[in-house]
């Protein structure tokens, strides 16, 4: 037996340098079909794969990796695989990890067997063996580094737009199509005849090819444009341990992939999600075509193909994740009118035809464990999060879009738009959004906030619509409404109310920004006279006779030892103001008099 055979390549695509990365001292040879191996014991190049000898059970590594690794494991046979394994493990950390298990993949060169995408992420070294009853050779692990691969994408994610509201007009679809294709837009359905639909899908927020560093010249494949009756969720393989700006390199890195490895003219998938809930346009040009994919076997020619960036298999799917898979299937369900609860015949006289539901996992039309047992187990889920039947538009949609989305903190609409006299809220998971039409402002309450101005009874309360969105400052988080304003203070979680002519005394000394510092109570009052709000540094008092007035420093704690307005003085008529000898603040039974000498006295009419 040879000693440690290390074996690296990148079929059809030398000349493209994907990222093949550094091996040590070993040396490296490549033909467009055949990969050479250095045996490192007699340092030799051998012209077939050395572990042949195997009998048909290869292995072979590739070690020296540095960065982002993701790529595939590839082979050569003479006849189609009848029965094939296919494992790998990576070196981390000084440890191998444990044999996993990959899928086949369909490669468009007849000679050539591969494995699915796998994602290798931050590792040395990689191992893959392949069993297999048919001859196989030129066993080879395909790695490129997912940072380096094609132009670097801008991964600035496009807000959601509606889809377009046309039958033939390709206005808003890719302006590179011309308009005698014949390609199936994602235009509006009848709604006469679709009863259970209404209003506008909104297309959720995206990162197009362009933004994820789409290398264009790879496309080889014109695209095919087919009438889409169900969708396809997917699984790539490999770890789940990517961060959130990695995700648009494994995204490309799948591209080079495809088109590079397996000879496919375009990316397979339509669509792909990563754990945090972003969303990236696969093959061109699926965002408002009908475009046919390479993704499932059998069911290509009838619908469209989402895969999620990880391994589900292995770990559960994030909540952000399963939002934005069912926020695609969602807008595109809605637009083109299939029914997310339906069924329809799928499949080609080769992979025979069944009567399937409309959103399927691989696994339901191959013989594949993807998209992973924890993804499979939320399909139910995800179809109940597919049935959304609230409409999200005008002003109330095109400021959740701006705050995310579905995929966004507030979430999924629970109720649709709902109107009064002068405006309109609708709530979402995370908070509800108001619209006025008195200035056409459009604000989020949600939050500690929210629970406090809900407690009041929303809208319907005396402080009416916000006229503001939340407002942070270091300590605290304010909202303004036409007739008070909510304080949420960071230190304690407590929220307090300013209204009328307190608030108004107490914006006029600068409000949170003043002496006065943070609220401490609500209004107090109860002898109907007028109503007194503790702040931090001070008291501010209104009374219907005198108005509002600040009680504070010296004079205000005399005035609080005596019992402040239930005492003989009654309630303020004047701030304090400064005189030739002395400070003092006039009240209603007299007057409180101060100087840094003989602090505060007492001064009856």
């Amino acid at each position: 037996m040879p000693k440690k055979v290390i074996i690296a390549t990148m079929f059809f695509v030398t000349a493209f340098s994907l990222g093949i990365l550094g091996m040590g001292n070993t040396t490296l040879s490549y033909t467009a079909k055949q990969a050479y191996a250095v045996d490192t014991q007699n340092n030799n190049l051998a012209a077939q794969n050395v572990l042949d000898e195997l009998n048909n059970n290869l292995q072979t590594e590739v070690d020296g990796l540095s960065g982002y690794s993701t790529g595939g494991i590839v082979w050569d046979y003479t006849k189609p695989e009848t029965d094939i394994n296919i494992l790998y493990r990576v070196y981390s950390n000084g440890f191998w990890n444990q044999w996993a298990k990959s899928d086949l993949e369909k490669s468009a060169v007849t000679w050539r067997g591969a494995s699915e995408f796998i994602i290798f992420g931050n590792v040395a070294k990689v191992q893959a063996k392949v069993e297999s009853s048919a001859k196989i050779q030129n066993l080879q692990i395909n790695i490129n580094n997912a940072d380096e691969v094609s132009n670097l994408a801008t991964n600035q994610f496009s807000s959601g737009v509606e889809s377009p509201n046309t039958n033939n007009d390709k206005s808003n679809a890719n302006s590179e199509l011309s308009n005698d294709e014949a390609s199936p837009l994602l235009v509006q359905p009848n709604l006469s005849s679709q009863t259970n639909l209404s209003g506008t899908y909104l297309e959720p927020s995206l990162c197009d090819r362009a933004c994820w560093g789409t290398n264009e010249s790879w496309m080889r494949w014109d695209p095919e444009f087919i009438n889409y009756k169900g969708v396809v969720v997917h699984h790539t393989a490999g770890t789940n341990n990517y961060s959130k700006s990695e995700s648009a390199g494994i995204v490309r890195s799948i591209y080079a992939y495809h088109t590079n490895t397996l000879g496919w003219g375009d990316i397979g998938y339509n669509f792909l999600v990563d754990k945090y809930g972003q969303i990236f346009e696969g093959r061109y040009p699926s965002r408002y075509h009908q475009v046919q994919g390479a993704h499932a076997y059998g069911a290509n020619p009838y619908t469209f193909g989402i895969s999620a960036l990880g391994n589900y298999e292995d770990a559960q799917p994030t909540n952000q994740l399963i939002e934005s898979i069912a926020s695609i299937i969602n807008w595109k369900f809605k637009t083109l009118g299939i029914n997310p609860n339906g069924k329809a015949y799928i499949g080609t006289e080769s992979s025979g035809v069944k009567y399937l539901p409309t959103i399927l996992g691989h696994r339901d039309v191959g013989a594949t464990a993807c998209p992973g047992r924890y993804l499979y187990a939320k399909m139910s889920e995800l179809k109940q999060d597919v049935n959304m039947d609230y409409d999200v538009g005008g002003a109330i949609g095109n400021k959740w879009k701006k705050l995310g989305g579905i995929g966004g903190r507030l979430g999924y609409p629970k109720t649709n738009e709902v109107y009064d006299a002068k405006g309109s809220a609708q709530i979402f998971e995370g908070g509800n959004i108001y619209w006025q039409n008195f200035n056409d402002g459009t604000y989020v309450v949600w939050g500690g906030i929210k629970t406090r101005y809900a407690s009041m009874n929303g809208r319907s309360s005396f402080l009416g619509y916000p006229v503001s969105d939340e407002l942070n400052a270091s300590r605290v988080v304010v909202q303004l409404f036409e007739n008070g304003n909510i304080y949420w203070i960071r230190s304690n979680t407590k929220t307090f109310i300013t209204q009328g002519a307190v608030r108004n005394k107490y914006n006029s000394k600068g409000g949170t920004a003043s002496f006065l510092g943070l609220p401490k109570s609500d209004e107090l009052g109860t002898d109907n006279i007028g109503v007194g709000q503790i702040f931090e540094n001070g008291k501010i008092f209104w009374s219907k006779k005198y108005g509002a007035f600040i009680t504070a420093n010296g004079i205000g704690n005399l005035y609080n030892d005596i019992g402040s307005r239930t005492s003989k003085l009654g309630y303020p008529i004047s701030d304090e103001i400064k005189g030739s000898s002395y400070t003092y603040q006039g009240f209603e039974g007299g007057q409180i008099r101060w100087t840094s000498a003989k602090g505060a006295w007492v001064v009856y009419d």
